[in-house]
């Protein structure tokens, strides 16, 4: 908002302040301080507080860099620094400042806190199982994440995929390769800022990813198993039943068999013999026909007491017994 710079901003620090008050997010917990340097070097005001005690900052990174070069320099991000006034790990983001005839006036810097940054890097929930890193174009790693352990300022290792492609113009991707820090297998994901030169890099450890693939087909397999046994019990317990069904339709029919052969028996031996008795008596020279009828009577009561007898083995004494009285009772 500000492309040039008066000389009497810099001569009124109050007015310095108020303008980078004006600017500074007022809810924002990403930046910690925004400042003002001025051509010397010394840090002349914050949007924090004023008044403010200057104090020589011409050894910063930023103001090297934008002091030496005013008319080409525009956004500059250093490398990760503690600050003297946040008390904190921050990266400063910056640009120069111009009078209006585009001599160099100083440096205008807004402190991105890293704990910000951190605070993303939680909900991952990535910790020891991975790598996440913030990188900027310039092969600096502002801030890292590795086996549960910060890092802060690293150079990316020579011969990464990830930084290459990046450097190539790639936007984003997936990958899975060896890192370059430690020569593990990881598998993510990598996007790039189009406000800033920075890329995130988030690598989960390939291990971890396999044994879960392990434990997954582990539990697949034992389910698989389970239900295959319980296939197998059913289809033996459908046959077993099965073949219950069988002996039981051959058992009746032997009971069926066994049923008539008795009573095939039985007409044989009791209403047999009472025939050949009967036919003993019917001679030419006979004629006692009382007799006859009575041993006819006989046989016919005979042939109902073989006839009530049949299927009778679950019926009741008492019934068995009325129809033995009934049959016979006239025979008594």
């Amino acid at each position: 908002d500000y492309a040039s710079i008066e000389e009497k901003l810099s001569d009124n620090p109050q007015v310095l302040h108020e303008l980078l008050k004006g600017h500074a997010p007022v809810r924002s917990t990403a930046i910690a301080l925004l400042s003002a340097t001025d051509k010397n070097g010394m840090l002349i005001a914050t949007a924090n507080a004023y008044p403010f005690s200057p104090y020589d900052v011409a050894n910063k990174s930023d103001f090297i860099f934008h002091a030496n070069d005013p008319i080409h320099s525009k956004l500059y991000i250093s490398a990760p620094e503690y600050g003297r006034v946040s008390q904190q790990w921050i990266v400063r983001i910056s640009r120069p400042l111009k009078k209006k005839d585009g001599t160099f006036a100083g440096v205008l810097a807004a402190s991105y806190k890293i704990s910000h940054f951190l605070a993303l890097l939680e909900k991952l929930n990535i910790k020891d199982i991975g790598l996440v890193a913030l990188t900027g174009r310039d092969g600096i790693i502002r801030v890292q994440s590795y086996g549960g352990k910060l890092s802060y300022g690293l150079a990316v290792p020579a011969k990464t995929t990830v930084f290459a492609r990046v450097q190539s113009g790639e936007k984003q991707g997936g990958f899975d390769e060896l890192s370059g820090i430690d020569q593990k297998r990881r598998i993510g994901y990598f996007a790039t800022s189009e406000v800033v030169p920075f890329h995130v890099y988030v690598g989960y450890d390939y291990s971890p990813i396999e044994m879960e693939h392990y434990r997954v087909v582990m539990l697949l397999g034992a389910i698989w198993f389970l239900f295959s046994g319980i296939m197998f019990f059913a289809i033996v317990f459908a046959e077993r039943m099965a073949n219950v069904r069988q002996q039981s339709r051959v058992a009746a029919i032997e009971s069926i068999v066994v049923e008539r052969k008795r009573i095939l028996s039985d007409m044989h031996d009791s209403i047999g013999a009472s025939l050949a008795v009967l036919i003993s008596h019917l001679n030419p020279g006979g004629g006692d026909w009382i007799q006859l009828k009575r041993k006819a009577t006989q046989i016919l009561t005979e042939l109902r007491l073989l006839v009530d007898s049949v299927g009778g083995q679950d019926t009741d004494a008492n019934a068995v017994l009325a129809s033995v009285r009934h049959r016979m009772q006239s025979g008594i």
